[in-house]
């Protein structure tokens, strides 16, 4: 039996890394927590618990707010 390397190649590597990075920039933008977009680390549960309420608080009640705004205007 040989060993083998079980890295991924160096371009691979690259890769992964700009998706991560875009992911954090698109989270960022949006006001949205990591976890959401699939970047979650050591989450726990009351972490999660945590990370709905600021998707809520940061995220989506803005959106709704701007939404609101708008329908009224019609």
């Amino acid at each position: 039996m040989k060993a083998k390397l079980l890295a991924a190649p160096g371009r691979e590597q690259q890769f992964h890394e700009a998706r991560v990075l875009s992911l954090e920039d698109v989270a960022r933008i949006y006001g949205v927590p990591l976890s959401v977009v699939g970047l979650g680390k050591n989450a726990s549960y009351g972490s999660l618990t945590e990370e709905s309420r600021a998707l809520r608080q940061n995220c989506f009640a803005p959106w709704a707010g701007r939404v609101e705004a708008q329908l009224r205007l019609a």
